[in-house]
């Protein structure tokens, strides 16, 4: 009876230690959906760099080069513009027999055209071992266009994109920096729930896994070969000027059949609703047909009132159905030298089998440059 009680008051012991345990244990976060060290099973990681120097101003797929992907399944033919050459290529996308990821690595035969056995229903990229002499080409082998190119003395395609296979993956890791000099880009990370989605219509059924922007300057085209007619002003869509350091006004101004422009301004504002005139910042006096005036200064920014909205106006005292023709461009700063930095942003995103991510880009100016760095793995 005694060795009785005693086992059940150790056991009573051990209870009450347990539940102690159990109760300072952290509690996971409401919401939480992704283990902290990510799935138990990673197939394979994977690095995407990509540099693109020509954005414009509408959002579209960051790329270095052209880049025309497969309309239909087929398998690819490689080739190159030189006859010397002879490197080995890897060429990645999906499968079309089974949507899962594919790699062929071919090697290059000069000219002569090299066909894989694989057939690819979207191809992501291609890598080569070492430069060429000329460009190495990638199409379809029933079409004639060009998908993507590796030009002479470079290794690899540069896309922002990534395809995932039957078994899905995820990503973990972003980062996008502007080069110093480029005016300001948006970026937004999309994953589409499917490959077709994404590529037959890429406005629609996309979440934004990420969006934000890089870069110091804005360029808004004002006035884009606006006619003033008669006696009226013209007033230029709204920008903003929240934490402006510098602001740029060039314009160039044509004269037709004796139409004037007379000056130009700018007004501020709070809220949109109420404006104020700030600042004039022309006297442009153009009169007659062959008469060009390009003008280029800058706005001072304590004459902005501290408003975070401006505006450009032109006044016009014209002849009735004269016309005259003007271009405005204004060019905010909100510091170069921070909003250059790279963005580093920590990811822990699964992504469905079959699904597909990549990355869109504008530039608030003529010519964005953007560098985009995505890490994940595949399953």
């Amino acid at each position: 009876m005694k060795r009785t009680r005693v086992a059940i008051a150790a056991l009573a012991m051990l209870l009450c230690a347990g539940l102690a345990w159990a109760i300072n244990q952290p509690r996971p976060l409401p919401g939480t959906i992704h283990s902290a060290e990510g799935p138990a099973s990673v197939g394979q990681t994977w690095t995407l760099a990509v540099r693109d120097t020509s954005v414009n101003d509408t959002l579209s797929l960051v790329t270095r080069r052209a880049f025309t992907q497969m309309t239909g399944a087929d398998s690819i033919v490689l080739y190159s513009s030189n006859s010397a050459d002879s490197t080995y290529i890897r060429v990645v996308g999906i499968n079309n027999a089974d949507t899962s990821r594919a790699e062929v690595v071919v090697r290059i035969k000069g000219t002569d055209s090299t066909y894989t056995s694989t057939r690819f229903r979207y191809i992501e990229g291609a890598y080569s071992d070492t430069s060429s002499a000329g460009t190495l080409s990638i199409r379809a082998k029933t079409g004639t266009s060009v998908i993507l190119a590796i030009p002479a003395g470079e290794i690899q395609t540069e896309v922002a994109n990534h395809f995932f296979g039957q078994r899905g993956g995820g990503l973990r890791e972003m980062l996008v920096q502007a080069d110093p000099e480029s005016p300001t880009i948006q970026l937004q990370l999309r994953l589409y729930r499917l490959h077709r989605t994404g590529l037959a219509r890429p406005w629609l059924g996309y979440s934004v896994l990420w969006e934000g922007f890089v870069g110091g300057s804005a360029s808004y085209h004002t006035q884009d070969s606006t006619a003033i007619v008669s006696t009226n002003d013209d007033t230029s869509r709204i920008f903003s000027l929240v934490g402006a350091e510098r602001i740029g006004y060039f314009a160039s101004f044509t004269g037709s059949n004796g139409t004037r422009i007379v000056a130009s301004y700018m007004d501020v504002s709070a809220d949109t609703i109420s404006w104020h005139q700030s600042y004039a910042v022309d006297s442009i006096n153009l009169t007659g047909s062959s008469g060009v005036n390009v003008r280029a200064k800058p706005i001072y920014i304590d004459s902005t009132r501290g408003q975070p909205y401006g505006r450009i106006v032109l006044n016009g005292k014209a002849v009735a159905a004269d016309t005259a023709w003007a271009h405005v461009w204004i060019t905010v700063n909100r510091g170069s030298e921070t909003a250059s930095q790279p963005i580093i942003v920590p990811m822990d995103e699964e992504c469905p089998r079959d699904s597909y991510i990549a990355v869109y880009a504008r530039s608030l100016g003529i010519v964005g440059r953007v560098f985009v760095r995505l890490k994940g793995y595949d399953l």
